[in-house]
């Protein structure tokens, strides 16, 4: 399992390797940058083995979204993106990181919708114990698509949603081979350009997973409402 997901991570990220290399001899180079901030929501990670690790953790979100996407020669998509809410918790137990990357396929393109294919990897962490020095975490393969809707010039609505077919977990170092969770991602947002690079967006982000079994059963859950600026390129 660990092989065969290496091997899909790595073919992903060679697909974007060579996008690269062919969009710089034409020069075709099209995408977009964001900042979010992301509250109002929930930020909660429960394991069923609380005294071993003492971790039952529910806060509301509040997080840091960084991310963007590029478009080679009109088809080849690179994206990745990446939640910086551990920035703002004091406290050492309960931090939450996460970072993904990959690339795809534009399948349909016509002058108000853009439909994407991608496959990318998701590295997830949460710091657990009393102390916070122990980690759990999930490595995944997520398959996906993204589509946005061009209302007019200035308007546009988007939304993506991730699951991950393949994925690797382990709470204190210990892999969790039975059932383990399935990463679930979806989001959907509002954009607004004051002029043809920038603008403001406003929306709804979600990252969850459930599975195991027994004393190690996960179930986390990150959401929010989103809000932020976009830089068009």
């Amino acid at each position: 399992m660990k092989k065969l997901l290496t091997l899909m991570v790595s073919a992903s990220m060679l697909l974007s390797v060579a996008a690269v290399s062919l969009a710089a001899e034409d020069c075709n180079v099209k995408g977009k940058v964001y900042a979010e901030y992301m509250g109002f929501g929930k930020d909660s990670f429960k394991l069923n083995d609380k005294s071993q690790w003492g971790t039952d953790d529910k806060d509301k979100s509040q997080d840091i979204l960084l991310g963007g996407k590029v478009v080679l020669m009109e088809k080849f998509v690179v994206s990745g993106d990446g939640h910086l809410g551990s920035l703002l918790k004091k406290d050492t137990e309960g931090k939450t990181t996460l970072f993904k990357a990959g690339g795809g396929y534009r399948v349909y393109e016509d002058e108000q919708i853009q439909l994407d294919l991608l496959g990318s990897y998701l590295q997830m962490s949460e710091k657990i114990g009393k102390d916070g020095k122990d980690l759990a975490k999930i490595d995944a393969f997520m398959i996906g698509a993204d589509v946005a809707y061009l209302i007019d010039e200035n308007m546009s609505v988007e939304g993506s949603v991730g699951y991950s077919p393949l994925q690797k977990v382990s709470v204190g170092g210990t892999e969790v081979k039975d059932k383990a969770p399935h990463v679930l991602t979806y989001n959907a947002k509002f954009n607004y350009y004051f002029t043809d690079n920038f603008g403001v967006s406003a929306g709804y982000n979600a990252t969850q997973f459930t599975g195991g079994e027994g004393v190690n059963k996960v179930d986390h859950n990150l959401n929010g409402f989103t809000l932020g600026a976009t830089c068009k390129f």
